[in-house]
């Protein structure tokens, strides 16, 4: 599989797309785990927090990373037009609070998780040994 990025970022600029990835992840997770402990959150709000927890693990742990935060923006948007208002915890419910998650989200689509995640393990720099060519005799 093609991967959209060539390089996995080591030091400060790993570090610093870590914390981006955790940035987005930790509110999405406590926005998810909130909406499905609601008792009253019912069809839709099931699945945006599933869809919402999911995205913060796959992003905290660097896992399948553009994914991930291509879902956490969609459930950051979900969230923010389908959550109750005043009834629930909603992270996301003013517009600058969405469109500062949607930011975050697009870092780690166009720049890839850097080198402190598990799609660093799975995809990393691979050295092709290529053998010297025989020559007939």
């Amino acid at each position: 599989m093609q991967r959209s990025f060539s390089v996995f970022a080591t030091g400060w600029p790993g570090v610093g797309l870590l914390v981006l990835r955790i940035a987005l992840g930790v509110p999405l997770l406590v926005e998810g785990v909130a909406l499905r402990a609601d008792w009253r959150a019912g069809g839709p709000l099931i699945v945006v927090s599933l869809i919402s927890v999911a995205a913060s693990v796959s992003l905290v742990l660097g896992y399948s990373t553009g994914r991930g935060a291509v879902m956490g923006a969609i459930a950051v948007v979900a969230v923010h037009f389908t959550a109750l208002p005043g009834e629930c915890l909603n992270l996301f419910s003013t517009k600058m609070a969405c469109f500062l998650a949607i930011s975050i989200a697009t870092a780690p689509i166009f720049l890839g998780p850097g080198a402190y995640s598990v799609d660093a393990r799975r995809f990393g720099l691979r050295e092709i040994v290529i053998p010297p060519r025989s020559m007939p005799d």
